[in-house]
């Protein structure tokens, strides 16, 4: 069966929609201090690094996710390299992102702005790597061959919390070296052994990186609760995995949440990789793929649709299996092969189910509502439509928690409640 041949036997809504109610957009509060000066900031940190670098070929990672103004931080860090006298060169570091080929993770971080044009470096994206070593409990470290070659290596990568464990590190510096420079084989070797190991394996496989590989820095980003950079920590190789717990629990405290009690119907308008490494992040949602639940506080959620998959995924919708309904347009949208991989090399094969797919935006929302339980028959159903689980500063939120929203200093009501709007297809028109 094509994809295309979907709307064929997807039920057609008989009788009249499921009333919907009005909505209105709502602003979450949180901590926005933002990192203004990238170029300054990186020129400070790198005194830690020799004066002279001359002629040394300085590897530098750049992975798959969604980082602000990841196009300026590299192009200051590789400047600041070259004025140092080094030849910087950058690593797409995403294990077995974008398809687990060498020319869907230089597509991947072309959509970043980051390409030998723009940063003014060669972009090497093998994924051929060196084996490092083997751990005590069995499992094999590698290093991406160029990286392990090179005089030295700068580790940078988002710490946040990770999407599926929790651990004294989840996804960072630490997860970028293992499972990002492991590239395909890294990531497969150590997801195979399950998420319920990975908080045991990631730092003591992180330690044995940093003994035979040449890392000479780490540069740790933390995003507050509006996606938006608000802090650069660079560490030494000695100190990197110790350091890295302690961004963690900064990142952890400026995590973005739904600051509501409960969620009938979530609407979610875009997933993707550069999102989360489950398509949308488990920490809004609390539908982790490992069904680890534990650490995942999260509002109690009925129902969850999502809509569209995002243009800088290239199709990769992984974590769609973890929505219950969608539409035929997205499902057009995706790339299977890159969910597959994703999914089978992580070992977690929810997130690359499908979910129930509605002919229509609208059909979908109806469906939603048609099998959610106990709404309230006076307030009306609680339905939220966010942009993605980054953006969670404003959201639209549906008239019946308007009385939860005046009880509190955090969230501020922003607009009127008005009808939701459709166009002829199907879509939601968002206002």
């Amino acid at each position: 069966m094509k994809i295309s041949d979907l709307t064929t036997i997807i039920p057609k809504m008989e009788g009249k929609p499921v009333p919907l109610p009005r909505m209105a957009w709502v602003h979450q509060t949180y901590d926005d201090h933002e990192l203004a000066d990238i170029r300054t900031e990186i020129q400070n940190g790198m005194q830690i690094l020799p004066k002279d670098l001359y002629g040394r070929r300085i590897a530098v990672t750049v992975g798959s996710r969604g980082i602000d103004r990841i196009d300026q931080l590299v192009r200051a860090l590789v400047d600041e390299l070259k004025a140092k006298g080094a030849i910087p060169f950058i690593i797409p570091a995403m294990g077995s992102h974008a398809g687990a080929t060498s020319e869907g993770q230089r597509e991947f971080l072309s959509g970043y702005g980051i390409t030998e044009k723009t940063m003014g470096v060669e972009i090497c994206d093998s994924m051929e790597t060196v084996c490092l070593g083997v751990l005590p409990n069995g499992v094999k470290v590698f290093c991406q061959k160029d990286a392990y070659e090179a005089d030295g290596i700068i580790v940078m990568n988002k710490v946040k919390p990770h999407a599926d464990f929790k651990g004294p590190v989840e996804s960072g510096l630490c997860k970028m070296m293992v499972i990002g420079l492991g590239k395909h084989m890294g990531a497969t070797e150590v997801h195979r052994r399950g998420f319920a190991r990975m908080a045991e394996i990631l730092p003591q496989a992180a330690e044995l990186f940093l003994k035979k590989a040449p890392v000479m820095l780490g540069i740790g980003i933390i995003e507050n609760a509006y996606d938006r950079l608000m802090e650069l920590q660079f560490v030494r190789p000695e100190e990197l995995i110790e350091k890295e717990k302690d961004m963690l629990k900064t990142a952890k405290a400026n995590i973005a949440r739904l600051k509501v009690s409960a969620v009938d119907v979530l609407l979610v308008d875009s997933i993707g990789k550069d999102i989360s490494g489950e398509g949308m992040d488990p920490n809004v949602t609390g539908r982790p793929g490992s069904y680890l639940m534990d650490g995942f506080e999260a509002p109690p959620i009925q129902k969850i649709v999502i809509f569209r998959v995002t243009p800088k995924s290239h199709g990769n919708g992984v974590g769609i299996g973890m929505a219950d309904i969608t539409t035929a347009e997205l499902m057009e949208s995706l790339d299977l092969s890159q969910i597959y991989t994703n999914a089978i090399t992580s070992t977690l094969l929810s997130p690359g189910k499908l979910p129930l797919i509605a002919e229509t935006e609208r059909a979908a929302v109806d469906i939603a509502l048609r099998t959610c339980y106990d709404i309230d028959a006076e307030k009306g159903p609680k339905i939220i439509w966010i942009q993605d689980t980054s953006h969670l500063g404003d959201i639209l939120v549906s008239e019946a928690y308007k009385e939860e929203i005046e009880k509190r200093d955090d969230i501020q009501l922003i607009s009127d409640f008005q009808e939701m709007v459709w166009d002829e297809q199907g879509h939601l028109i968002v206002r």
